[in-house]
C-alpha cells in the first residue's frame, strides 16, 4: 500500500485492495486485468462463505484490514481515519476495520457511500472498504485532500 510519508507531514494516504498496482512502478502493460478473475474470485468467495462462514471471514479480513491500517499509521491512538463503506461485505469488512482501530484510540468516521461527500480532508489515512468484486456499477471515490 502506499504511505511512506508520516501523518506529521500532512501526507494522507490512501488504502484500497485495487490500487496498490495503480500506483506502482510496475509496467502495466504486464498486469492482468482483474476482470479475467472476477468469475474465479467470486467462486472462491463463496466456497469459502460456505466453509468458514460470512461472519468468520468478515471479522478476519476487518481485523487484517486494521492490523495493516495500525502497521501504515505507526501508532492508533488519536490519528483520524476515514472509512469508506459499501453495503456489502467489504463494507462488513470496513466496518470491522473501523471499530477495531477505535479500540486502540483512533478517531474514526465511517462514511457510508451513499452519503459520502465529494472531498475528504484532514485524515491520516483513508481505507476504501466501499465495494468488492459483486459491484457492478461504476463508483467514484471521494477526492482525498491534505490537511485542512
Amino acid at each position: 500500500m502506499p504511505g511512506a510519508a508520516s501523518s506529521k507531514s500532512s501526507a494522507v494516504r490512501w488504502a484500497s485492495h485495487g490500487n496498490a498496482a495503480a500506483q506502482s512502478r510496475l509496467d502495466r502493460d504486464l498486469l492482468v486485468d482483474p476482470d479475467t478473475f472476477r468469475d474465479p474470485d467470486a467462486r472462491a468467495d463463496a466456497l469459502a462463505v460456505r466453509a468458514h462462514g460470512a461472519d468468520a471471514l468478515v471479522a478476519a479480513a476487518g481485523t487484517a484490514v486494521g492490523l495493516e491500517a495500525q502497521s501504515i499509521l505507526g501508532s492508533c491512538y488519536g490519528s483520524r481515519v476515514a472509512v469508506l463503506v459499501g453495503p456489502g461485505l467489504n463494507g462488513a469488512d470496513g466496518r470491522v476495520a473501523a471499530a477495531w482501530l477505535r479500540s486502540r484510540g483512533a478517531k474514526v468516521d465511517v462514511i457510508e457511500t451513499t452519503s459520502q461527500p465529494k472531498d475528504l480532508r484532514g485524515f491520516a489515512l483513508v481505507i476504501d472498504a466501499a465495494f468488492g468484486l459483486g459491484c457492478s456499477r461504476p463508483y467514484q471515490a471521494p477526492r482525498v485532500l491534505g490537511d485542512a
